[in-house]
């Protein structure tokens, strides 16, 4: 004879996905409306990103961080930088849940994307000095060092050394592309030599 379920067994089948977890999950779902970032996308030139937020929360659905991140990633993806720029601006102006550090280098990467790099420097003394972090001045570097400039990533990276923040592959990588022409091909060795070096020996570069 085949026993019941117990009540235990049924809580512990019941309890795998959270309230939370299950209504971020609906709400990008196909049976709703369209996702967030799809909203975002469509949006007409010169219409503000506000509006897609409201129409969202309009239709009763809660701004969460991961709606937020997806929309950031396609619209980077779709080379969108400056309505991404526009949302990373509402979410720290707005602010539907607390700004954290990533929220912040997103803001930093795409205020460098569109408007440079002085701008992203006078940014970042602004930002909280609680987020002034390893995550931020890995992103600033990188910022730069896409649009070619490497003096000052350097000095960036002199003063993340200062800080023992730890630097980033990323822009080791994108150091030795920038070194791979025949003129500059013979600083990568001292490129290898930093990966490897602890992270309070300055850059010594050249």
């Amino acid at each position: 004879m085949r026993r019941a379920p117990s009540a235990h067994l049924r809580f512990r089948f019941l309890c795998i996905q959270s309230p939370r977890e299950s209504s971020e999950s609906d709400s990008e779902s196909p049976q709703n409306s369209e996702s967030l970032s799809r909203r975002i996308e469509k949006l007409w030139k010169g219409e503000v990103v506000g509006s897609a937020f409201r129409t969202w929360m309009g239709d009763g659905f809660p701004v969460h961080r991961g709606h937020v991140f997806h929309a950031i990633n396609r619209l980077h993806k779709l080379n969108m930088n400056k309505r991404a720029l526009e949302v990373m601006e509402w979410v720290i102006r707005e602010r539907p849940c607390r700004p954290r550090e990533l929220d912040y280098s997103y803001l930093v990467e795409f205020t460098i994307k569109l408007h440079g790099i002085e701008y992203g420097e006078k940014l970042f003394p602004r930002i909280p000095t609680e987020f002034q972090n390893e995550l931020l001045y890995n992103n600033l570097v990188i910022a730069m060092l896409d649009k070619g400039v490497i003096k000052l990533s350097l000095e960036y990276m002199k003063k993340m050394r200062e800080l023992a923040y730890p630097i980033s592959h990323l822009v080791f990588n994108r150091l030795i592309i920038l070194h791979s022409s025949p003129s500059r091909k013979k600083l990568i060795p001292k490129l290898l030599t930093q990966i490897r070096s602890p992270p309070t020996c300055p850059p010594t570069i050249f």
